[in-house]
């Protein structure tokens, strides 16, 4: 009987020591027990590699603290300060502790940190969406643990979401194998159930169009876009563009309505947008020149003859950087008033200002380097260009200004009977450009 007295007494006991022990689990808590924390692995984890994405020395530096941080936080690692990191890298005579992207500099670094395991990370821009991959590598066992990849926008907000997802699917419980990667987001428009109530219908516009369009952080398509809503119930829409300042806004649903943004490029795309390669462009120019004379023998005068002429050029393949351009061709012919023909042949090379951070208003000064022939005579010619050009933010440039045609050697052929020389003219022409301009 006092057997059974005590068996009963322990049985609360017990079934509450089980019920505390199980409570975590139960309640989805991410934070394990201290036990579980003090038994975690410890992990390097070296600066996050830029493969294209552009990011800087600053941003790279914050987002890998703060992917230090949460894999910190979900309790299933501890993680080496990143100062004893740089300590170790700047001990061993590395030239910069971002250039520690190697597996063997990360396995070598990590034993000596007394590390059990290391995580590389990269960013890989890929098409106009960037992917977030992580591989986490067993020091002992000399072998991949586990890897992750997410893919995302291209700004630092889209990064940091992408490495969220990653952080949790390294961390899964208990040692399993990461989840499956999820099947390529649906891009159809984000259409609440049924049961919601009533819709409300919202167009998205942006200029310009085909920009990427999340709603509470999850893709909804491109503009432009037509999505349905639960009316009443806020929500907040992100617009993403490679190239753009990416624009947020929260919306409460109320009536149908229609959102426009006016989308402004960010340093790297305005760079992209000035600089975009002139494939092909047509030049008409009008102006003067002297054409011919003749020289008498006795008295050594030299008569000359004016004449207006019209040219039409034809440029191939101008290319653009930021302080530099080339045309690596052209070539056009005139015709003097006088009854003259002539043809040239130029590359011409330059010095682009840009007017505008997007490359839309231009000064280009240029001198072309070639031949110009006049009937049977021909001279090496220099053509000094100064002109404005206007670049749409579509594929057509125009442009207006001034061009000169210098001959500089070969300009002169003397006819034998009349003792008359004709000669390449010197020309003063107004012109104006049309041409083709490759994408952003």
């Amino acid at each position: 009987m006092p057997s059974l007295t005590r068996r009963s007494r322990l049985r609360p006991l017990v079934t509450l020591t089980t019920f505390a022990a199980l409570l975590p689990t139960a309640s989805g808590l991410a934070r394990p027990s201290s036990a579980y924390a003090a038994s975690a692995p410890i992990v390097a984890v070296f600066d996050i590699e830029d493969k294209g994405a552009g990011l800087s020395a600053e941003v790279r530096s914050r987002l890998t603290a703060y992917l230090a941080s949460s894999l910190t936080a979900t309790g299933r690692f501890q993680v080496v300060p990143r100062a004893q990191i740089k300590a170790r890298l700047r001990a061993q005579k590395h030239s910069s502790y971002k250039k520690c992207f190697d597996q063997s500099c990360q396995i070598e670094i990590g034993k000596e940190l007394a590390a059990q395991k290391s995580l590389a990370t990269q960013v890989l821009k890929l098409g106009s969406r960037c992917a977030v991959a992580a591989t986490l590598y067993d020091l002992r066992r000399a072998a991949t643990e586990r890897a992750a990849t997410v893919r995302g926008g291209c700004s630092e907000d889209a990064i940091v979401s992408s490495l969220e997802a990653v952080v949790k699917r390294l961390g899964g419980s208990g040692g399993k194998a990461p989840p499956a990667a999820p099947p390529p987001p649906d891009r159809t428009p984000h259409l609440p159930p049924p049961s919601t109530g009533p819709r409300v219908f919202i167009d998205v516009r942006s200029e310009p169009a085909g920009a990427e369009v999340f709603v509470d952080g999850r893709p909804a398509g491109r503009t432009p876009l037509r999505l349905a809503f639960a009316k009443g119930k806020p929500v907040e829409l992100t617009v993403e563009r490679e190239g753009y300042l990416t624009r947020r806004a929260h919306v409460l649903p109320n009536r149908r309505t229609t959102l426009r943004y006016a989308l402004e490029l960010d340093a790297r795309g305005g760079a992209r947008m000035a600089q975009r390669t002139e494939w092909i462009g047509v030049e008409l120019a009008v102006g003067g020149g002297a054409i011919e004379g003749s020289r008498d023998s006795v008295t050594d005068d030299q008569p000359v003859n004016a004449s207006g002429v019209f040219c039409a050029n034809l440029t191939l393949f101008t290319i653009k950087w930021r302080r530099f351009f080339w045309t690596l061709l052209e070539g056009g012919a005139g015709y003097y008033f006088s009854d003259r023909f002539n043809a040239s042949w130029f590359t011409r090379f330059g010095y682009p200002m840009y007017l505008s951070a997007d490359g839309t208003h231009q000064l280009r000064f240029g001198v072309g380097f070639g031949a110009m022939i006049i009937n049977d005579t021909a001279a090496f010619t220099l053509s000094p260009t100064a002109h404005y050009m206007l670049q749409t933010s579509g594929h057509l440039y125009v442009g207006f200004g001034l061009r000169l045609n210098l001959p500089v050697a070969g300009a002169d052929r003397t006819t034998a009977n009349s003792g008359s020389t004709e000669y390449v003219p010197a020309m003063v022409l107004l012109s104006v450009m049309l041409g083709w301009i490759g994408s952003a």
